[in-house]
């Protein structure tokens, strides 16, 4: 957060969204850019509609640009394949280059991950990898048709230094040093961490807690355990979260980042399109109402419903509470994803993005703890930058004040 940011807060309390961007939204017009990108990830397409919003397409490059920006390339290139003769020759050989990028990188991600899971079995601790190839199978029904650029994997806060000495048998090692997790007061502060393969750079982070301070919500470890699912990856069985989990997750993630990406979006639709008779969505609206997420689990189901046609706000379970507040949310992440799109000053960007995370807080008085713990509460970021004060949470917690004051002055 900020200055400005904090002053706005509280001279126009739930109303600084508007304020932040100088302007309040009222209209919303997408541009022909991200109205054909949208269209090329729907399951259903029609040609005709398809072919005549190709035509509109100005700049080309940019809109390559913007396809591989919002994490959806895969799906755009796929649904405009059958139109190769009606796009620029030079435009058409790229995306085939990024394409065939993608698909090479996709399939050594999903060749790690099932050397990992095997050498992590093999050793009886158990992993439960999300989103990545897992979420791309689940959603898509193919590890190549989604982008991601690490591998994310949950596992026991305990097993965190074994799981570590033992991927180096893999060649991976800590991008930070492991020493972090040593101090009582990082190690309880900190609950991820990445390792990257020195031989192929793929990515891994892993998770002990999956914490998101904006909804109050902490996935532990156990509770996920209990309800995984089986997913087969290139014929290797792999459990990973329980659909209900899948959806709060994604939503709250979404959320988190003002959903400026269109991925974030199709992620839902597509897990949803294919899975919505099997979701229990009493379960959903119920986990969504305990981790104080329900305006993210609403604004994701009444924007997969406008931008995607993905109905699922017939239901009275979730239609009851659909309101005027969701559907600004709406004008506001649609905003977002634009302004995300046209590269938008990233100083307003943050503060609309912040102003984003404080509207989607459930009540006045848990915005305003958020907005404290936003500016005070400890973070992993603390323990890297100073090392010198990490055996006290005292001097660490005077560290980050100190830098808080410099940064607003």
């Amino acid at each position: 957060m900020n200055r400005k940011f904090i002053l706005n807060l509280l001279l126009f309390g739930n109303n600084s969204v508007y304020f932040l961007g100088g302007r309040e939204i009222k209209n919303i017009n997408i541009s022909n850019d991200i109205t054909l990108i949208i269209e090329c990830c729907k399951t259903e397409v029609k040609s005709a509609s398809l072919e005549e919003k190709i035509s509109s397409i100005k700049d080309w490059v940019e809109f390559v640009n913007l396809s591989y920006s919002h994490g959806v390339f895969p799906l755009v290139f796929h649904a405009l394949k059958k139109f190769e003769k009606i796009i620029p020759k030079q435009i058409f050989q790229q995306m085939k280059t990024i394409h065939m990028d993608i698909v090479k990188q996709n399939m050594l991600m999903t060749s790690e991950l099932i050397k990992v899971m095997k050498l992590l079995d093999k050793n009886n601790i158990t992993a439960i990898p999300f989103k990545g190839p897992v979420l791309s199978q689940m959603a898509y029904g193919d590890i190549t048709l989604r982008q991601y650029v690490d591998l994310d994997i949950l596992i026991e806060r305990n097993n965190n230094k074994k799981v570590f000495e033992l991927l180096k048998t893999l060649n991976y090692k800590s991008v930070l040093s492991t020493k972090l997790l040593d101090r009582k007061v990082c190690s309880e502060i900190i609950t991820d961490f990445n390792l990257k393969n020195t031989f192929n750079g793929v990515e891994l982070e892993f998770h002990w807690q999956l914490i998101e301070k904006i909804f109050k919500m902490n996935l532990k470890y156990s509770e996920i355990v209990d309800c995984t699912i089986e997913v087969t990856v290139n014929n290797y069985k792999i459990k990973t979260f329980s659909l209900e989990h899948q959806v709060v997750y994604l939503a709250m993630h979404g959320s988190k980042h003002g959903w400026e990406r269109i991925e974030w979006l199709v992620d839902l639709y597509r897990l949803i399109k294919i899975n919505k008779d099997v979701i229990d969505w009493e379960k959903v609206i119920k986990l969504s109402f305990l981790s104080k997420s329900k305006k993210s689990v609403l604004t994701m189901l009444y924007l997969l419903k406008k931008l995607f046609g993905l109905n699922i706000v017939e239901l009275d379970l979730v239609n009851k509470h659909i309101n005027n507040e969701i559907k600004t949310l709406y004008k506001l992440s649609v905003d977002m994803i634009l302004n995300y799109s046209q590269k938008e000053d990233t100083f307003i960007r943050k503060q609309k993005l912040e102003s984003y995370r404080f509207k989607i807080t459930d009540g006045g008085k848990f915005r305003l703890l958020y907005s404290l713990e936003s500016l005070l509460s400890l973070s992993k970021l603390d323990c890297i930058n100073n090392r010198w004060f990490e055996k006290s949470k005292i001097l660490l917690f005077f560290s980050r004040f100190i830098r808080l004051i410099k940064g607003i002055i």
